[in-house]
């Protein structure tokens, strides 16, 4: 009688926590059964990792600091393909743009749009990071609420360049969103502000066709300023 009374206490736990499992073999049970995110009903973070895949729209800020000195700040639009990114690094400003065919960076001191024979750059500045937690071991030290989002703060070694010594990371996860609001690798610290999911205009993607250049074009006009 008690064995089944335990067994359930067990379904009823399983299926509070909105698990499904196909048929498994006697190892993977045992593994389900030692996973207390699966048993208290707590997201794993593979789970939370994945719920970025699905932001369509999104807007932010970024700062990247190395050891408390402002190196770099960034203003990024997504919508789905398309991206916008605004640099300043150090008072040197550039623009990208990615309008879902082709990638441009703008020369304000030009005011041209050269045209790139392919993008400059992923939008999703830390989903390096993101894609190597679903990867590797890492370990969840606590959580913490940054930016107005509630995280879970991850540890990890971090290989930054092949055949690089591993480097110490901590991630700050949003529990709600999956993006990393927070990395600090070693000394350098990149953190997200000012985060919006609002449907953007594709009017912020559009570049003026009587300003766009191509590289060969940019380069000549750069010999010329000589």
């Amino acid at each position: 009688m008690k064995k089944i009374v335990v067994l359930v206490v067990l379904v009823l736990l399983i299926s509070l926590a909105g698990c499904t499992h196909t048929f498994l073999e006697p190892e993977q049970k045992q593994i389900i059964k030692k996973t207390p995110n699966e048993i208290y009903g707590e997201e794993t973070l593979i789970e939370v990792l994945v719920k970025a895949d699905s932001i369509k729209n999104i807007e932010y800020g970024l700062t990247l600091k190395s050891n408390d000195e402002l190196i770099r700040t960034k203003k990024t639009f997504v919508k789905d393909e398309k991206y916008l990114i605004e640099e300043n690094s150090k008072g040197k400003e550039s623009t990208k743009i990615f309008d879902g065919l082709n990638a441009y960076i703008y020369d304000k001191s030009l005011d041209k749009y050269v045209k790139a024979s392919k993008e400059t750059e992923s939008p999703h500045h830390l989903n390096k990071y993101s894609e190597e937690l679903k990867r590797i071991s890492s370990t969840e030290i606590g959580k913490e609420t940054i930016q107005g989002f509630e995280t879970r703060i991850i540890e990890f070694s971090h290989q930054q360049y092949q055949g690089a010594e591993q480097l110490k990371t901590k991630a700050w996860v949003s529990e709600k969103y999956g993006i990393i609001i927070r990395i600090e690798i070693e000394t350098t610290a990149i953190e997200l502000n000012n985060i919006k999911f609002n449907e953007i205009n594709n009017s912020v993607f559009e570049v003026p066709e009587n300003k766009v250049i191509t590289m060969e074009e940019y380069t000549e006009l750069l010999n010329n300023l000589k």
